[in-house]
């Protein structure tokens, strides 16, 4: 009885972590808040923008984003990209993990 209490307390744990999560998430979207994108970098053009690809997605490249790190970057560095209103054109290098 008392692991059924556990178990049902830790579902109920759970769920309300997913919906309390489901709330911040349409609220940054409603609201214009940046969001952050961990990518890794593909290669480095000559204008010094660079080619990232999301770290599920390694296939796709997200081609000449801006580099605003002060960090020296590399191929295969895995970096922050901010999302401005979680738009592609407001998208660009944050910082190097």
């Amino acid at each position: 009885m008392k692991k059924n209490i556990i178990k049902q307390l830790q579902d109920a744990e759970s769920w309300i972590i997913k919906v309390v999560n489901k709330i911040i998430d349409k609220r940054i979207i409603s609201e214009g808040f940046i969001k952050l994108f961990p990518v890794k970098v593909m290669s480095i053009n000559i204008d010094e923008t660079i080619n990232v690809a999301m770290l599920d997605d390694l296939i796709n490249i997200i081609p000449n984003i801006k580099n605003k790190a002060t960090d020296i970057i590399g191929v295969n560095d895995i970096v922050y990209c901010i999302a401005i209103n979680r738009s592609m054109s407001n998208f660009f290098i944050a910082y190097k993990i």
